[in-house]
């Protein structure tokens, strides 16, 4: 098995198993808010543990200023970056770098 393929096989069975259902909230307060659920992975920088990034198994509709949130949580993350990570041509995973957001 090459290496992305082996990246891609052990993120979703990270997901898999210590994911949890996210719900995004796109435009946030406003008129138009929508929001949509799917799973994720809540995680942070060993770095800096107070970096907080989710990460998704596929690309989705977040942007900056997304705000995302643990189902059944109260705390709200305003997505402040995206980032794609791939190896070669192979898609990983999808992280979104956030702030916490007092509501």
């Amino acid at each position: 098995m090459d290496t992305a393929r082996l990246l891609q096989s052990q993120f979703k069975t990270m997901l898999y198993t210590a994911g949890q259902s996210v719900l995004v909230h796109n435009n946030w307060n406003t008129a138009t808010a929508s929001t949509f659920e799917l799973r994720g992975l809540k995680s942070w920088l060993v770095s800096n543990p107070a970096q907080i990034v989710f990460q998704f198994s596929r690309r989705v509709e977040i942007g900056p200023g997304s705000v995302l949130q643990t189902k059944g949580g109260q705390d709200l993350w305003k997505a402040i970056e995206v980032k794609d990570h791939l190896v070669g041509r192979e898609y990983i995973k999808f992280e979104v770098w956030v702030a916490s957001l007092i509501p």
